[in-house]
C-alpha cells in the first residue's frame, strides 16, 4: 500500500537487528544476482498500474518503481526517469529498509550538464529517500528543487552505500546526511542554498566529495561537515559562501585533496573559516592545492590537528 511516507522493504520486518548489522551482512553474503531489471518512469504519461518494463509502458511515480523492485527476484535494478518534473506525495518522503539489491535511479544522460529529471520537494519534504540498512543505491543525473529548511535530501543510515554522480540539489536543510556506518561518494554535483550543511558524514560514516560545487546564497552552515568520528575525503571542487568550508568535530578524520586521482585542487571562498577542526579531530592535506579567497582564518580548537602544510 502506498502512503505519503512510503515504506519499501526487501525483507521480512520481524528480524531483529544488532549492533554489528549482522542481518545486513548475512543477506549480502546470500545475495546472488539473477538478472538486471530496468524500470521506466514518466511523469507525463506513466501509470503505476503498468509493468514499467518498457518506455512505452512506464510507471508514473518513483514510489511505484521502488514498490516494483521487491516483486522481483534478487538482482540489480535500474530505474530510468524520463525528463520532466516529479512532484506529489509519491515522489518524496520515500523510506527503504533492508533492501539487499543494487538500485540505480537515473535521469536522462546529459553529458554532465544540468539534469532534466527534476524532483520537486514542494517545500514540505522531510527527505527524498531515507535508506536504512540497504545494500547500494546509485543516483545519476537528477535535480532536486524546493526543499524546506528541514529537508535532508539523500539520507543513508546504518551501513547503506550511496553513489551520486551529477546530482544537483537546490534548497534544503542538508544535501546528504550520511550516518551510522554508511558510505557516500558524491561526484561532479552541486549543493546549493542549504540552511545547515551541504554534506555530512557522521557516526563513523565515510563521506567522499569529488569535484562538487557547494554554495550558499547567505554565509551559513558548513560546506562539508565530518562529526562524531566521521571520516572521508574532499577532492577538488569549490566551496563558497558558507560559515565554514570544511569542518571536523568530535574525533573525525578527513583528507583534503588527492593528487593520485587528479583531484587535488580545491577552492574555498567567502567563508568565515576555510578549514575548522575541533575536539580531537584531524584534517590532513593530501597534496592538495587549496585556494582561499576572501575567507577568514583556518581554526583549531580542543586538541585538533592540521597536517601537511595546512596553517592556522
Amino acid at each position: 500500500m502506498v502512503t505519503a511516507i512510503q515504506t519499501i522493504s526487501g525483507e521480512i520486518q520481524a528480524q531483529p537487528l544488532n549492533d554489528n548489522f549482522s542481518f545486513l551482512n548475512q543477506t549480502i553474503n546470500d545475495y546472488h544476482a539473477t538478472a538486471n531489471v530496468t524500470l521506466y518512469v514518466n511523469p507525463a504519461i506513466g501509470d503505476d498500474s503498468n509493468t514499467g518494463l518498457s518506455a512505452a509502458e512506464p510507471l508514473l511515480t518513483i514510489s511505484g518503481a521502488l514498490g516494483k523492485v521487491i516483486d522481483f527476484t534478487r538482482g540489480d535494478y535500474i530505474i530510468e526517469l524520463a525528463a520532466g518534473t516529479y512532484s506529489g506525495a509519491l515522489n518524496k518522503n520515500l523510506l527503504t529498509t533492508k533492501i539487499v539489491k543494487s538500485i540505480s535511479i537515473n535521469g536522462p544522460s546529459i553529458g554532465g550538464g544540468t539534469p532534466t529529471a527534476i524532483i520537486d520537494m514542494e517545500s514540505s519534504a522531510s527527505y527524498f529517500l531515507f535508506m536504512d540498512q540497504c545494500m547500494e543505491f546509485n543516483f545519476n543525473n537528477l535535480k532536486f528543487i524546493n526543499g524546506s529548511s528541514s529537508t535532508k535530501v539523500i539520507w543513508p543510515v546504518r551501513g547503506t552505500t550511496v553513489y551520486a554522480v551529477n546530482v544537483h540539489i537546490d534548497t534544503c536543510n542538508t544535501g546528504y546526511e550520511t550516518s551510522h556506518g554508511s558510505y557516500c561518494a558524491i561526484r561532479n554535483g552541486r549543493i546549493e542554498n542549504f540552511t545547515t550543511n551541504g554534506a555530512v558524514g557522521e557516526f563513523s560514516s565515510y563521506l567522499q566529495c569529488d569535484d562538487v560545487y557547494i554554495s550558499n546564497d547567505v554565509n551559513g552552515g558548513s560546506g562539508v561537515l565530518y562529526t562524531k568520528y566521521g571520516t572521508g575525503q574532499v577532492r577538488g571542487g569549490t566551496i563558497n559562501n558558507c560559515n565554514t568550508g570544511v569542518q571536523l568535530d568530535y574525533g573525525s578524520y578527513a583528507h583534503i585533496g588527492n593528487s593520485q586521482y587528479g583531484l587535488g585542487n580545491i577552492t574555498i571562498s567567502n567563508c568565515t573559516y576555510g578549514l575548522y577542526a575541533v575536539r580531537n579531530s584531524n584534517l590532513v592535506n593530501a597534496t592538495a592545492q587549496i585556494t582561499y579567497s576572501a575567507n577568514g582564518t583556518n581554526k583549531l580548537v580542543d586538541a585538533a590537528t592540521f597536517c601537511n602544510d595546512i596553517t592556522v
